[in-house]
């Protein structure tokens, strides 16, 4: 292999690398804007269903192409195919099958959706033109240590992944609406389960391809999505804090609660604020008072029940 060949390769891998850190940034400041997170205005959503199978299917598409139109020489290797269908595998159930067992789901913002849908080019391409072209390894690869380790962290991390997608979408029953504390699996300890999973999936993914290009890829997953985890958490925590000062302040689940739920943390601390202020219990001073002591108690609260609302997938 020629090191100008699977130069361009290494390039877009650290290009990669460093879009994660670029996109963690950003994430941290403007948040993420889908599922939960949408804005009730938004302008040009995409159907959840449609969306999702449309920005993931380019990851199949794109290797399925790769291959299709070239020699894929490389392929002749049993390691270069069970990493390729690795990937492959990945992309079939979110793009062909994850979509349509979707419930519902808000609509996602259409620049959510065309980012997605170009990285999922991006990596295609890279992850499929270098393990079909250019990747080496010897037929006792796949009995190397570290494919063995990393088979198995990316088949755990799947199977995680995919468990804890059933578990949130099944949370409400049918006509039921408002937030529901995940129960169940991997929910019990971390607060993003399926995040978690996904990269678990990927850092396999990376050590059994051992390779820059499958590190970038774990690398950027892991970037993008510790960030919305830990949006998540903090979004988990607020939403549980305020539900415990509704309940016990007889303020019920209706129409605040909603309202609490589709809008960012300080928003919602700025709406429960608000409302102590009007309470029935009496002068404002008294409401915050009680306010104060009950989100102690509430946090106290959290800590005995919840052990996964401690960290977000870590």
């Amino acid at each position: 292999m020629e090191p100008a060949e699977v130069f361009p390769l290494d390039a877009l891998a650290y290009l990669q690398c460093a879009l994660g850190f670029l996109g963690s940034l950003l994430l941290r400041q403007a948040a993420s804007s889908y599922g939960r997170y949408v804005s009730p205005g938004a302008a040009f959503g995409v159907p959840a269903r449609a969306a999702w199978a449309l920005q993931e299917l380019p990851s199949l598409a794109v290797p399925l192409w790769v291959c299709a139109r070239t020699a894929a020489e490389r392929l002749r290797r049993a390691p270069n195919r069970i990493l390729l269908a690795m990937f492959l595998l990945h992309y079939a159930q979110r793009s062909l099958i994850f979509p349509f067992l979707i419930r519902g789901g808000k609509p996602m913002p259409l620049y959510t959706c065309v980012l997605a849908f170009m990285f999922c080019v991006y990596n295609g391409y890279l992850q499929s033109r270098y393990l079909s072209q250019y990747a080496v390894y010897t037929d006792d690869w796949v009995t190397d240590p570290r494919f063995l380790v990393g088979f198995c962290l990316w088949l755990i991390g799947m199977l995680i992944n995919i468990h804890s997608d059933h578990i949130l979408r099944n949370l409400r029953k049918p006509g039921e609406t408002g937030y529901k504390i995940p129960r169940g699996g991997l929910f019990e300890y971390v607060t993003a389960a399926n995040y978690f999973g996904e990269v678990v999936e990927w850092c396999g993914y990376g050590l059994a391809s051992w390779s820059i290009q499958g590190g970038a890829f774990a690398l950027f997953t892991f970037c993008i999505l510790l960030t919305r985890a830990q949006q998540h958490h903090r979004s988990e925590n607020t939403l549980y804090t305020a539900g415990c000062l509704f309940h016990r302040l007889g303020l019920g689940r209706g129409s605040l609660w909603e309202a609490v739920e589709n809008r960012q943390s300080h928003q919602k601390e700025k709406m429960l604020k608000t409302h102590l202020l009007s309470s029935p219990l009496g002068t404002g001073e008294m409401a915050l008072r009680c306010a104060h002591q009950l989100h102690h108690m509430s946090l106290t609260f959290l800590a005995n029940i919840k052990v996964n609302y401690v960290g977000c997938f870590l």
